[in-house]
């Protein structure tokens, strides 16, 4: 449900709590419906002064592609609409929303609050290959960008951060509204994605970019969908609720750290005893079992050992997360109880 709408931009500090600030917000129900664009080469502001277009100007766009809608119990929200470029059939296409203010967002910060934290919620469908990325960053450049990948029958393989770190096997539902959040840490030169409903986070290892930022080259925001579907609105991404805030401290995360690539489950699908193992010798000391929605079904704990079976005996059949607690690290990977 939508809170009350927000100011686009916050002249006044507002604080949440002490030392805590929210710089920017934005939840689209003052907008009117329809198009937002109103030049399809992103070089002219539409509503909100938002810029829409493509990324490679060589394909073909309209301002249809870019628009504000409405569903019930939730209010207006932006969405991006994948679209036909023409009977060729050409690929690599890149709709991207773009808010070119950040630098005087964040201008407007404490000084002692030296973490920015975004966060926003978004829905997607994909009916073939498909990356959704958003960040911070100097002009087009995404010096810090978290997004998703879609394989060519439109289900989410990984999520990613910065495009160094990834996690496959995620629990998400096609158009379902899920929240993401993006931190950086100024000081330290750091980021990281946060995914609260599937509890975890993962902290990234790309160094790409200034350091120490200069806050004036964080100058824009940008959602891309980048897709090679080439049928009439068959993917679409919708976000919402999308905030910039400064916090003087990062919260607790549950910080994936370890290459699930390297555990093997078997049965998977699993009825009884699912068996985890490694080539790496790496011992388990704890596994936790999370439901779809993100919630904690079981713990079970083990004695620091490199093959381990897990009874999973009283799981309801269905699709869970495992999340690997070892000495180096916190591994996830997919379980599906039979």
């Amino acid at each position: 449900m939508k809170k009350t709408t927000f100011l686009s931009f916050v002249a006044l500090f507002l604080f949440n709590s002490v030392n805590a600030q929210v710089l920017w917000s934005e939840n689209f129900e003052s907008y009117t419906l329809g198009n937002v664009g109103t030049d399809p080469t992103a070089t002219v502001p539409g509503k909100g002064n938002w810029y829409s277009g493509m990324a490679y100007p060589f394909n073909d766009v309209v301002n249809e592609n870019f628009r504000i809608e409405h569903e019930s119990g939730r209010g207006k929200y932006i969405i991006i609409k994948s679209t036909m470029i023409d009977e060729r059939g050409v690929y690599n296409e890149n709709y991207r929303f773009l808010h070119k203010s950040i630098a005087n967002i964040l201008s407007l910060k404490d000084p002692t609050n030296n973490i920015i934290k975004l966060e926003l919620e978004y829905n997607y469908h994909f009916s073939s290959f498909t990356t959704f990325s958003m960040g911070i960053g100097p002009n087009s450049t995404y010096y810090h960008s978290i997004g998703m990948i879609s394989d060519d029958n439109g289900s989410v393989t990984e999520h990613y951060l910065d495009d160094k770190n990834s996690l496959p096997y995620l629990l998400i539902t096609p158009k379902n509204w899920y929240k993401t959040i993006l931190y950086l840490d100024l000081d330290n030169n750091d980021s990281y994605i946060e995914f609260p409903s599937m509890n975890y986070a993962i902290k990234s290892t790309d160094k790409t970019g200034s350091y120490p930022y200069n806050l004036f080259t964080l100058n824009q925001f940008s959602i891309t969908l980048g897709t090679d579907d080439n049928f009439y609105d068959s993917s679409f991404l919708k976000i919402d609720n999308i905030k910039i805030s400064a916090i003087n401290t990062l919260p607790t995360l549950n910080i994936i750290d370890l290459d699930a690539s390297k555990f093997n489950l078997y049965p998977n699908p699993a009825t009884n005893i699912l068996y985890i193992t490694n080539s790496e010798n790496i011992s388990v000391k704890q596994v936790e079992i999370y439901d779809a929605t993100g919630k904690l079904i079981n713990t079970q704990n083990f004695n620091n050992e490199a093959e381990i079976q897990l009874n999973v005996e009283t799981l309801t059949s269905g699709t869970y997360l495992l999340h690997l607690h070892t000495n180096e690290g916190v591994a996830v990977k997919k379980l599906i109880k039979k």
